[in-house]
Parts: C-alpha cells; sequence; structure tokens
C-alpha cells in the first residue's frame, strides 16, 4: 500500500515532457515541450540603482531593449511558457543565440551552465509547492552585465498551515 502510494506520487513528480528531437527541428523555431495548459506568459521588471527602486509589470517584451541603459540594474522575470514568440523575442533583443532559446523552452533540459561573450545562461530543476503538491520546474537565467532575465514554469504559491 505505501509502495503503491509512493511510485504513483513520484510519477506526478517527475512527469515527463514532450521529447524534442533536436535533429529534425529547425534551430530558429522554437518549441515548447511541457504542457499546453501551462500558466499564462507573464513579466515583472525590477530597475534599481543606488538611490531608487522600480517595478513595473510590463505587457510588451520590447522592455528588454531598455536594458543598455547602464545607470540602472534590471530584473526580469518572466512566468509561464504559453509563449514561445515573447520568450524568443526578449532573447532576441538581447542577441542570446536561438540554441538557448530553446534549451528554455524545453523542459528536458539538464542543469546547464554555458558562458558566452557578453552573458551567462544557467538551466535548472527545482521543487515548488503547486496546487497542494510538490512538483519539478526547469528555471532558466541568462545573466549579463547589468541585467538578469528569469525564466520560470509557473509562478510559485506559498502554502501555509
Amino acid at each position: 500500500m505505501i509502495r503503491h502510494y509512493y511510485n504513483q506520487n513520484v510519477k506526478k513528480l517527475f512527469s515527463p515532457h514532450k521529447l524534442l528531437n533536436r535533429k529534425v527541428v529547425d534551430p530558429d523555431s522554437f518549441v515548447f515541450t511541457g504542457n499546453e495548459d501551462s500558466d499564462p506568459f507573464t513579466m515583472q521588471v525590477f530597475a534599481y540603482n543606488q538611490h531608487e527602486i522600480e517595478f513595473k509589470e510590463p505587457k510588451e517584451t520590447k522592455i528588454a531593449s531598455t536594458f543598455n541603459d547602464t545607470t540602472h540594474i534590471y530584473w526580469l522575470n518572466t512566468y509561464g511558457f504559453s509563449n514561445p514568440s515573447a520568450i524568443s523575442d526578449i532573447c532576441t533583443r538581447l542577441n542570446v543565440h536561438s540554441l538557448t532559446i530553446q534549451d528554455i523552452l524545453d523542459l528536458n533540459q539538464r542543469p546547464k551552465l554555458e558562458e558566452f561573450d557578453d552573458h551567462c545562461f544557467i538551466t535548472i530543476k527545482s521543487t515548488v509547492p503547486h496546487s497542494m503538491e510538490i512538483t519539478t520546474e526547469q528555471i532558466s537565467f541568462i545573466l549579463g552585465k547589468n541585467f538578469l532575465i528569469s525564466f520560470q514554469e509557473r509562478k510559485a504559491v506559498l502554502y501555509r498551515d
């Protein structure tokens, strides 16, 4: 009985995603390998320097073009992969390689770190509470000179007893 309960919960925790055959897929077309019913795509931007901090919830991805302003440090936090074109637009505006964009959208990635001339790419697996269960999600980061972009599958909800 306990073994059956354990096996069922482990299957939920590590539910497989669609597999991406990179030999067949065009590197400039971006395929999301997760569930189609993922959270809606939303963004949060924190801009700060020694004297001020600003918070926005922009609707347009062109916000990434403002990261060239070196008087501030930016953190763009995104939730949901329901809009792969928005994710690719953000990354394209920052000259992120197309294979890195696909790595963000491919939820079957192993943890990795890649260094480029003007940014680093990091992707990890994380356990998060979701709907009173613990699930895993992929979180990816692009770290530049004065910006950080985080890509999360869903917004974490903290539960309290």
